[in-house]
């Protein structure tokens, strides 16, 4: 399997169209059908950490085929860096394993939830430290 087959695999398994994995990225559908064509030979890093970010696919696994497939799963591969990351609580492996069987769309609804969550959460600390003062 090669790099553009990985690239496909993840936008199949994220049952997207090639416009919109383009958009999650911030290219367009031309460059997302390069790298599925092989047309691009070298993605640019940046694209490639973004998108690890956007979806847990393993930059390094995306490139090389090795390491762990999702950052955070023990790879099948001799140890190596990519294991020494992803150590996770039980609570934590729970959370991450239960977010990993949503589709994207609910995946995204999650992260939304969370962000909004932080950010209320941050306003209250905010509140709270100005009545103690």
């Amino acid at each position: 399997m090669t790099s553009t087959d990985r690239i496909k695999r993840i936008r199949d398994e994220l049952k997207m169209t090639l416009q919109e994995f383009g958009a999650l990225l911030g290219v367009t559908k031309a460059a997302t059908h390069q790298w599925e064509s092989g047309a691009t030979k070298n993605i640019k890093p940046d694209i490639l950490f973004l998108l690890q970010r956007k979806t847990g696919y393993s930059a390094e696994w995306i490139v090389t085929g090795k390491g762990p497939i999702r950052i955070g799963e023990k790879s099948k591969s001799p140890p190596g860096i990519a294991d020494t990351r992803g150590i996770y609580q039980s609570n934590e492996q729970l959370l991450i394993n239960k977010y990993r069987k949503l589709d994207y769309a609910d995946q995204l609804r999650i992260q939304r939830i969370v962000d909004a969550f932080i950010a209320v959460d941050k306003d209250l600390t905010k509140t709270r430290r100005k009545k103690t003062r």
